[in-house]
């Protein structure tokens, strides 16, 4: 599950006009973002906590600490498969 997207605009400011007919002005571009694949080790885990409960909202720290479980659990098998990173996976 993916709760942020990333949002990229190209401007067509400062360019000739005539060499960008029929291109539009701007595009958005959405891909996706997992949490989970960037807690890499216990300072991050640590970290991310920390930032998530400043918001006092338990509806997320609910996700935070799914993200967390998931990293968690990725690392594990990163371990067990013999590999120092959750990145090739």
């Amino acid at each position: 599950m993916s709760l942020f997207h990333s949002n990229q605009q190209r401007s067509t400011a400062g360019h000739d006009p005539q060499r960008l007919q029929g291109a539009t002005a701007t595009s958005t571009e959405f891909t996706d973002y997992d949490t989970s694949e960037y807690l890499e080790s216990e300072r991050d885990v640590i970290a991310y906590l920390n930032a998530v409960a400043e918001y006092n909202d338990p509806a997320l720290m609910q996700v935070a600490l799914g993200n967390v479980a998931r990293a968690r659990g990725m690392t594990q098998i990163a371990g067990k498969a013999g590999v120092g990173s959750r990145r090739p996976l």
